[in-house]
């Protein structure tokens, strides 16, 4: 191995989401460290467009995936489909769950929680709902999603209340 730690991610990008930005977001935590050499494999169907946090990051190119030839293997939601043909290399795998429906046996990612990784949780809940499950295989650590934001100065009530429903507007009407 190197003295940099080589880091192979794969992202399916058909289009932004919040979980795209978050594993550009590790990414580029990675990439800011010196010890370390993260790369990236982009699905041939990824659709990349203008001021997606990949071209933020300076638009690093899309490298073969060969897991073989890296240190870290880190991956996010269905991922586990392209890296389970490498799994016999044991290679270290970082999981980014970020959403407790991975602990529904409905959902397509519920089988690789008995995959072995080191599991990064976005909140307790989520931790706390996988770790229910009885499948995790590996160790599993919350690293919170969000800021902490400074206490603001009330503003005028002048509206009862604000719904906000970007993602959900049927649910939001």
């Amino acid at each position: 191995m190197s003295e940099h730690k080589t880091w192979l991610f794969y992202r399916h990008y058909p289009f932004h989401t919040g979980g795209q930005q978050k594993v550009a977001d590790y990414f580029s935590h990675l990439l800011s460290q010196p010890q370390f050499r993260p790369a990236i494999h982009f699905s041939t169907e990824s659709v990349l467009p203008p001021g997606n946090p990949w071209e933020i990051l300076g638009s690093p190119a899309s490298v073969d995936y060969v897991p073989a030839a890296y240190d870290y293997i880190f991956l996010a939601g269905m991922d586990w489909q392209q890296y389970l043909p490498h799994r016999a290399l044991r290679k270290p795998v970082i999981n980014l769950i970020q959403h407790v429906r991975h602990a529904d046996p409905a959902q397509p990612m519920y089988p690789f929680l008995s995959e072995p990784a080191i599991r990064i949780c976005v909140s307790d809940e989520v931790a706390q709902a996988i770790l229910a499950t009885g499948r995790v295989n590996g160790p599993v650590h919350v690293i919170p999603n969000g800021l902490e934001l400074p206490v603001l100065k009330p503003i005028p009530k002048t509206i009862d209340a604000l719904v906000l429903s970007l993602k959900q507007p049927a649910l939001g009407a």
